[in-house]
């Protein structure tokens, strides 16, 4: 499996703010072009009209990713099963699309940015204020399935509104706004809102938000999607992200994985409401 890590620090790497197509600038980058060094993800795209952009992963259920980047702080965001049918969300649910936000501001201050793409996955991170502890975590593409013949296990995750983003860093056994999955398991729903779950580890109810400063060991465990409000009917494991359960390590830090984790890197991140997770880079 192929994962490709891209950082606004980086050489040639394209400024994200608020101004339109801005975050496709940056999507295209990462996932189709390429910039300075940094090889593209070979992800496709498809250009549907100004400030809006298509994108397809490698493989997978290949589900597309649609960017809507008009002048404004938030790009909205959904998900078609074959291009332009079968939309999640559905207009019903949310018209418009899913908010993934650039900026705090309406100016061109930069805003720090960093994009993991697997083949089959992306994973978006934004500093909206330049303050790491405001750093936004997003999601599109394919979760590592707990049945092989789920065949609908496309997740995309992002804010419901322009101010709440406190639905991204939830862990509860319940279904959570701004998840979608491309249908319920048996194909019968599309659009199907979804939760996740991870360890209750210290009554923690968001990522990472009371890890234990005073507990130095570095443990770690998956994020399970589930469907509805049933944790008992999980549809596979979100790639590449764990959940961090003790307060080991600053932002941006790297460390190699050991055990069932062996030959693997995984890099630190925080973020809004004080989340904290690993983010697997190579």
């Amino acid at each position: 499996m192929a994962i490709n890590v891209y950082y606004s620090t980086d050489t040639s790497a394209p400024t994200l703010n608020y101004t339109a197509s801005a975050l496709i600038g940056v999507l295209t980058a990462c996932l189709v072009d390429g910039y300075g060094s940094k090889s593209a993800a070979g992800w496709s795209l498809t250009n549907p009209g100004t400030n809006a952009r298509v994108y397809r992963p490698v493989s997978g259920n290949r589900f597309y990713l649609y960017v809507s980047d008009p002048l404004s702080v938030n790009a909205r965001v959904w998900s078609y099963e074959t291009l332009y049918t079968n939309k999640i969300p559905t207009n019903a649910q949310l018209s418009g699309g899913g908010y993934w936000r650039k900026s705090s501001t309406s100016d061109s201050t930069a805003r720090p940015w960093i994009v993991v793409a697997g083949d089959s996955y992306l994973y978006l991170w934004i500093d909206v204020q330049d303050e790491p502890l405001a750093g936004l975590l997003y999601f599109f593409g394919d979760l590592i399935p707990d049945m092989a013949d789920d065949a609908w296990h496309t997740l995309l995750y992002a804010a419901t509104s322009a101010i709440n983003e406190s639905e991204l860093t939830t862990l509860q056994f319940s279904s959570i706004s701004g998840h979608w999955l491309q249908r319920s398991y048996d194909g019968a729903t599309y659009s199907s809102l979804c939760g996740k779950c991870s360890s209750q580890y210290g009554g923690n109810n968001r990522i990472g938000s009371t890890v234990h400063t005073n507990y130095p060991p570095l443990r770690l465990a998956p994020v399970v999607v589930h469907s509805g409000s049933d944790p008992y009917e999980p549809r596979g494991e979100l790639p590449g992200l764990l959940q961090m359960l003790g307060d080991t390590g600053a932002h941006l830090d790297t460390f190699s994985g050991t055990g069932s984790l062996a030959g693997q890197t995984w890099l630190i991140m925080t973020g809004f409401l004080d989340a904290k997770w690993a983010l697997r880079i190579a």
